[in-house]
């Protein structure tokens, strides 16, 4: 489909383009340890990309935008581990962290580093629930690497590949049931109010708190 058709340059829609194919594979182990007071886990992840679809090329022939199928192959590999850890009947620490290599080819059919793929992700979440049960309250830590995205200045002008910085991002949340139907709960996102960017160009939320109660009806009432 093509839109933008009374514009300079106009984009022309491409009825040639074919579906994206992927085929991957994934070979993991998970143990536990400890009498079951610990877990770990490994996972090896292979993943191949074929007719991937740029949506916003420069046909110099039509003097317009189109849709292109990408010659070559997306290569995207890596591995994931994970962890969990029952300090006491109370506390929990859970960690998970993720190296992707994750490439594509350029306009040479050299593969590139792929756009908006972090090679490292990873975070850190502790849990401690209190008086029976009733109460929690849950810290998460999440981090993500630098990653590389586009910049697309003002037409004729080209576009230019950009770095966005690693980031990290501290959460809080807590509940207490106050009764078997009701419970309070509370949490705050980027506690840090850490400024990032997911998409070059597009600031993402900063320091936020939400509150409130959950109600459920009674099973009596519910059986009726």
């Amino acid at each position: 489909f093509g839109f933008f058709a009374t514009s300079f340059p106009p984009f022309i829609g491409n009825p040639d383009l074919t579906p994206e194919r992927s085929e991957g594979w994934e070979a993991g182990l998970d143990q536990d340890l400890a009498s079951g007071r610990a877990a770990f886990g490994v996972t090896y992840f292979n993943e191949r990309l074929r007719n991937e679809i740029e949506s916003f090329v420069f046909d110099p022939a039509t003097v317009s935008f189109t849709a292109i199928n990408k010659d070559g192959t997306s290569h995207r590999e890596g591995v994931e581990v994970t962890g969990t850890v029952t300090v006491t009947d109370a506390l929990q620490l859970r960690a998970h962290y993720t190296f992707l290599d994750a490439t594509q080819p350029d306009v040479f059919g050299k593969q590139e580093r792929e756009l908006r793929r972090p090679r490292h992700i990873g975070g850190i979440n502790l849990n401690y629930a209190f008086h029976g049960g009733r109460g929690n309250v849950n810290l998460n830590f999440a981090h993500t690497g630098d990653q590389r995205d586009l910049f697309f200045p003002p037409f004729p002008l080209p576009q230019a590949t950009v770095r966005l910085h690693a980031f990290n991002l501290v959460s809080v949340a807590g509940s207490w049931e106050v009764t078997r139907n009701i419970t309070l709960f509370a949490r705050v996102e980027n506690v840090l109010d850490d400024n990032y960017e997911e998409v070059y160009g597009f600031s993402s939320p900063g320091l936020a708190a939400f509150a409130g109660l959950r109600a459920s009806l009674p099973a009596s009432l519910m059986a009726r």
